[in-house]
This record gives C-alpha cells, sequence and structure tokens, in this order.
C-alpha cells in the first residue's frame, strides 16, 4: 500500500487508493465470414477509509461481425451500470460500422 500522509488521511475519504479492473471475453468464428463475441468487464475503485461507499462500474458487450470480399460489417452493444463510479448512473452504446479494404 503507498504511504499516506497526515494530508491524505484527512481527505481520505474521497481519495481513492487503487482501481481495480478485471475482465473475460470469448469469440466464436461461426464461418469464414461471421465472427461473434462477448464481453464483459468491472471496475472497482479502493478508497483508503474502508467507510466510503464504492460502487463497481460494469460493462458487457456483444459484438458480431460479417466480411464479404474486402468489406465487414459490423455491430456492436454495450451497457454500462454505474458509470464514473456513481450509484445508477447508467449508460449504453451501439456502434455500426462498414468498412472497406482497397
Amino acid at each position: 500500500a503507498p504511504e499516506t500522509t497526515t494530508a491524505t488521511r484527512a481527505l481520505g475519504a474521497a481519495t481513492v487508493e487503487y482501481y481495480e479492473n478485471t475482465g473475460a471475453s470469448i469469440g466464436f468464428a461461426v464461418n469464414d465470414a461471421l465472427s461473434l463475441s462477448y464481453s464483459m468487464e468491472d471496475g472497482e475503485a479502493n478508497y483508503q477509509t474502508s467507510s466510503t461507499t464504492a460502487y463497481d462500474i460494469e460493462m458487457k458487450s456483444i459484438q458480431a461481425a460479417y466480411s464479404l470480399g474486402g468489406a465487414t460489417l459490423s455491430v456492436a452493444h454495450a451497457a454500462y451500470d454505474n458509470v464514473n463510479y456513481t450509484n445508477g448512473l447508467d449508460a449504453a452504446e451501439t456502434i455500426i460500422a462498414l468498412n472497406f479494404a482497397f
């Protein structure tokens, strides 16, 4: 653990000592053209005082990609819980991309 000074101990309730992130993902090539994957991640802020309430950030995402010659169509959807370590602040995003290789 890093050394804490008197000044940091006074502010310790709001001071993050370290972040711990974990994640796992799995991908599957259905065939030469189609691939699917799923990811989940968790981010945890650890404060200098144990009495500080902390909420973990959780993310779940699913992706699909289809290739046809020099073109690839991909779709990704992600859902986030407790964004910015704030309870109840959730978000979601969907990304659709079309790439061409020349």
